[in-house]
């Protein structure tokens, strides 16, 4: 049987209580007709939690058709979704995979996939070698592959790599014990972007803090904390509500105690609770989404560019920042602090100009994040002197 033809007779079932099991998905289903395959999806943990879906595949496409229209179904009392399961050489995955469209959310990231297994690392000395840094990382799992990046001309380490393990869990033993620290230089470790989001400047922002869309009247603030406890440990859940109604306005937010948690939320991407599938993005305001932008954009000018890149992009944010000051009522406190920034980030530009263009991107914008951040407690600090 073809690959295509297996799909013709697939659905996706979405939206699963997470008690369900194989056997009642396919006790409820096989009522529209013989199966040919059935599973619910699980993490690759010790517990074998449900992801709160699956797939079930008829034996004639006919039964399938039959099932589908015959929509809504409800197991164990849950609400459940269903769409025709896409056949995989039709989509183009986060994975950095060809195709003939785009993923959306209606084909959920494999948990074992190269994507779910892949770290990139950060901060490397020049002098890590790939051996070396496998060997670091082996204390966690199998590597399937490590690579250190090199400049094309002269060979030398670009100062960052990436480590792909064998099996999703040992990524996250790996993430849990951070931080790291090899040829003693502290690195930095993230779960790669994938290649479809590399163009999006929010997806390498390392944030704590967790948007999460499409949300109904019932679903509470435990039911939220329950769902993504699994992913860390949850700090805060706040649902907005409209001020005169004082009712939900569909979407809120989630807090973590680590980034990490954020990056595989969003790398996971399909997620279901209640039978609603959510909306989830990292959580960004509007000023670190400027940051993260003008950084990216001085990332592009800087590979056409020898000198004056980084120490532009510094005074630029820096300024952004005392302007933001300003509005907050400090007077000419900002545009004093915004022309200190401009300095410094000329005279960082005359001495290490060539070491900083060998920053990485993500580096670069999580310093402006973390500058923006102090000099915003330094100008709170300075108004007593005013």
């Amino acid at each position: 049987m073809g690959r295509s033809e297996g799909s013709e007779k697939k659905l996706f079932v979405g939206g699963l209580n997470y008690d369900t099991d194989d056997k009642t998905l396919k006790q409820y289903f096989e009522r529209f007709g013989p199966l040919s395959d059935y599973v619910v999806m699980r993490f690759p943990d010790s517990e074998k939690r449900s992801r709160g879906f699956g797939f079930v595949t008829f034996e004639r496409t006919v039964d399938m058709e039959n099932c589908f229209a015959m929509q809504p179904h409800t197991i164990d009392g849950r609400s459940v979704e269903l769409k025709r399961a896409t056949p995989r050489e039709d989509i183009t995955d986060r994975r950095g995979g060809s195709g003939k469209r785009r993923l959306d959310d209606d084909e959920p990231i494999d948990p074992e996939g190269k994507l779910m297994r892949k770290l990139f690392i950060g901060g490397l000395s020049y002098n890590t070698t790939e051996e070396g840094m496998r060997e670091y990382f082996e204390k966690y799992g199998s590597i399937e592959d490590a690579v250190i990046m090199k400049f094309p001309d002269s060979g030398r380490s670009r100062g960052f790599g990436f480590i792909t393990f064998e099996k999703a869990f040992m990524v996250d033993d790996c993430q849990r014990d951070r931080p790291h620290s090899i040829d003693g230089k502290d690195i930095e470790c993230k779960r790669a972007t994938p290649k479809s989001d590399a163009k999006k400047p929010e997806a390498q922002a390392s944030v704590k803090k967790l948007y999460v869309g499409n949300l109904n009247e019932d679903i509470s603030d435990s039911d939220l904390t329950d769902y993504f406890a699994k992913f860390g440990k949850v700090t805060n859940v706040e649902q907005m509500k409209w001020n005169d109604t004082g009712k939900k306005r569909g979407f809120g937010f989630v807090e973590f105690d680590d980034y990490d948690a954020v990056d595989k939320i969003c790398l996971l991407g399909r997620h279901f609770l209640l039978g609603k599938k959510l909306e989830v993005r990292k959580a960004l305001s509007k000023q670190e989404m400027s940051i993260i932008k003008k950084a990216k954009l001085n990332e592009e000018y800087s590979k056409n560019s020898n000198s004056g890149g980084l120490s532009g992009q510094m005074s630029m944010n820096m300024s952004d920042v005392g302007g933001g000051m300003g509005s907050m009522g400090m007077g000419n406190m900002s545009g004093g602090m915004g022309m200190g920034m401009n300095n410094m980030g000329s005279g960082m530009g005359m001495g290490n100009m060539n070491q900083m263009n060998q920053m990485n991107q993500m580096n670069q914008m999580n310093q402006m994040m973390q500058m923006m951040n102090q000099m915003s407690q330094s100008g709170n600090q300075g108004m007593g002197n005013m």
